[in-house]
């Protein structure tokens, strides 16, 4: 907090942000928007090729449906053993 507080005091002595911006949220937001746009601008860009694509694409569609499926065998299995509902807050957070 205290980074976070030297931070602001800092930035507010530099004037970064005049008081119509720090009152309009959406001028905040858009400005932190150009700013990632800056900061991406400058960093490269891997292509995949054709086959490699298709392996990340099924590696993430698989990790995917694994955490929904596990998902929803904890909730069926919640509905049948009620009474261990804090194991299943166990598994869940686990997960």
């Amino acid at each position: 907090m205290a980074i976070c507080d030297e931070e602001s005091l800092y930035r507010s002595k530099q004037n970064y942000n005049s008081a119509v911006t720090i009152k309009d949220s959406n001028r905040i937001a858009n400005k932190m928007r150009l700013l990632r746009r800056l900061i991406e601008y400058g960093s490269k860009t891997l292509t995949l090729g054709k086959h490699t694509r298709k392996i990340v694409t099924g590696v993430a569609t698989a990790m995917l449906m694994i955490v929904v499926l596990v998902l929803v065998l904890v909730i069926k299995t919640q509905g049948a053993f009620s009474h261990l509902s804090s194991l299943m807050i166990l598994i869940l957070s686990a997960i």
